[in-house]
Order: C-alpha cells, then structure tokens, then sequence
C-alpha cells in the first residue's frame, strides 16, 4: 500500500511506502468458474490510515494498492463412475465390501441412496455365510434365538462386525435357563450332540469378588461343528450382561436373531480391546493372546477403570455410554 498526501504530490519525501497486509481472501469456483465468494478484511488497513492521518498531520491522500494473490486449483476426482460400477457389478462391490467394517458399511450407506438400498443385505449375507454350516436353514435359527431369548456372542460375532483374515472356530450361544430347553431341543434336532457338560466352579472368579454369575457349560459338536452354549443360572441377568463376564472388550458382542450389538464400538472398530477384571474365562490370557494374533491391539486398561471406578466387580450393560447396532431381516 502506498499512502501519498495531496498537498504535496510530487514531493516524494511525502510518500510513505508500507507493505500492509490488508486481509486474506477466499475465493470459490463453480463449474462455470464464477466466483462464489471473495471477502477482505480491512480493519488493519483502517487502522494503518488512521495512525499515518494523525502522524503525519494530512487530512487527504491518494491511495494506491498493489494487489497480489495466489491462486491453488484443486481437482476433485469424479467419482461417480466408481458409484455406478459397485452398482452394476455386484462381484466387485461385494468383493470390496466384505473387507469393511459393519461400521465402515454403515457410512457408506449414506453417500447415496443407490449404495444405501444395494448395500442392505450387507449384514444378512454375513449372517448367511457364518451360521449355514451350522444350519442350513440360518431363518430358523436366527427365529429359534428370538422365541428362546437366546444370543449368539463371541469371536463369530465379531469377524461378522469386523471381518480379517481369520476365521472362528465354533459358535457361542448364550442362554438363560429358562429357555435353555428350547435351544437344546433345536441343537438336537439339527444333528447336534452332547459332549460335554461342566458346571461352574467359584474358583474360576477372581478371590473375593462380587456379583459373580454362575452357569452351566455344554459342549455340542455335529461332525467337526462345535456349539458352545452357557446356560446362565441366574434369572435377573440377561445373556447380554453374561457376555460383558468375557475377557475383553473385543469379544463383548452378541446377535439376538434380530440385531447385531457392539457393547464398545469405539474400541472394537478401531482394533484395540480393554481388558476384563470381572471374568470366569479359565485362561484369560490365552483369550487376550488369540484376539492379539488376529490383529488387535491391547490399550492396557481395564473396563472396570473407566466405567467402574476401579472397582473389580462387573460392569452390567446400562453402564456403558453407546452400544452399537444394526439391524437383521434375516
């Protein structure tokens, strides 16, 4: 900026010269590359005026400005294209979508209302793929898990969530006793049979614990399929509160023949897990080591430290902040 006084214009010792930064504009093409906004702000500049007004003593002055810019042009690719190719070519879209997250999923929905309705049976094709080589017919066992009040929990239903390179080695179902007969009835009658049956001992609890939750364990296999099913003993807790008992968060998710649950979505799709205090898992350790090879991380804390105030005892399921979900119409 160049402030000259009209008293003297050709005196040039008149002439006050000052680089001033007079304010940053933002400038937005459209495709017709029309600009969409510009705005300066000129209270440096103001207040540049004013103090060279009172020091030199002039009234008026001839003004002239040296405009600058630079401009960045940015080009966003057309993507389109990509949307309409995952729509034609369903191969390639589930081929792609089946390495993402429920979560991942869930997002993607909502770009378009093209990918939201060809991306719908996202959780019933995973449901499909994990429970048929247990049932052929997965609609009745999902139905069975709703008459009976029953869940299914554990690593299926987390490579369901999350898929990896991995893949579970049974099925988990939890039941209370109450239902239990049902769900056994249907186990039998789908060629399952009974191995082995342990009942709970207090010795599997840390000492001197709290609240624990007592249950029956049934091993049932049909040819190389192994069912593990805990039959919870106590009326007042839930299947769903049984599962937070688990050794740790990453595991802490259950599928009750309507809706997929994810008691800690920020940990678990993120890839990191906490540990549990309150747990009867025989080999706690060996549980942590198994969900470590399949790529997640152990934050180092402890699920009774941030929702229980360090107490050891178990943390029941209205504690938690968020639970995530998504629904099945399988």
């Amino acid at each position: 900026m160049c402030l000259m006084p009209c008293e003297s214009p050709e005196n040039h010792s008149g002439v006050l010269y000052e680089d001033v930064m007079i304010g940053q504009g933002s400038c937005v093409f459209d495709e017709t590359n029309s600009a969409q906004a510009y705005n300066l702000d000129l209270s440096l500049w103001r207040r540049t005026l004013q103090h060279w007004a009172i020091s030199s003593g002039h009234k008026t002055c001839l003004l002239r400005f040296d405009v600058s810019s630079l401009c960045t042009i940015t080009r966003f690719a057309d993507l389109s294209g990509v949307g309409a190719l995952l729509l034609r070519m369903s191969e390639i879209r589930d081929l792609i979508v089946d390495d993402l997250s429920l979560a991942e999923v869930q997002l993607l929905r909502l770009t378009g209302n093209e990918l939201r309705d060809s991306l719908s049976d996202t959780l019933d094709r995973r449901l499909r793929r994990s429970f048929s080589p247990y049932f052929p017919d997965v609609s009745a066992f999902c139905a069975a898990l709703r008459i009976h009040h029953a869940v299914v929990g554990g690593s299926t239903t987390l490579s369901i969530m999350r898929p990896g390179k991995w893949c579970p080695n049974d099925l988990d179902i939890v039941v209370s006793p109450r239902y239990a007969h049902g769900i056994i009835v249907f186990l039998l009658d789908h060629g399952f049979k009974e191995i082995t049956r342990t009942m709970h001992k207090d010795s599997l609890y840390p000492q001197h614990i709290e609240g624990r939750i007592y249950f029956d364990y049934h091993c049932y296999m049909n040819g190389n399929k192994k069912i593990d099913l805990c039959v919870v003993r106590h009326e007042a807790v839930t299947p769903a509160n049984y599962v937070m008992t688990y050794h740790s968060t990453a595991v802490m998710n259950f599928f009750d023949g309507r809706a997929i649950f994810c008691l800690f979505p920020n940990e678990t799709f993120n890839g990191t897990f906490l540990r549990n205090r309150f747990t009867p898992t025989g080999n706690a350790n060996r549980g942590i080591t198994k969900i470590q090879s399949r790529g997640y991380k152990d934050t180092g804390a402890y699920i009774q430290d941030r929702y229980n105030s360090g107490d050891i005892g178990r943390v029941t399921v209205d504690k938690l902040p968020r639970i995530w979900f998504m629904k099945a119409t399988v």
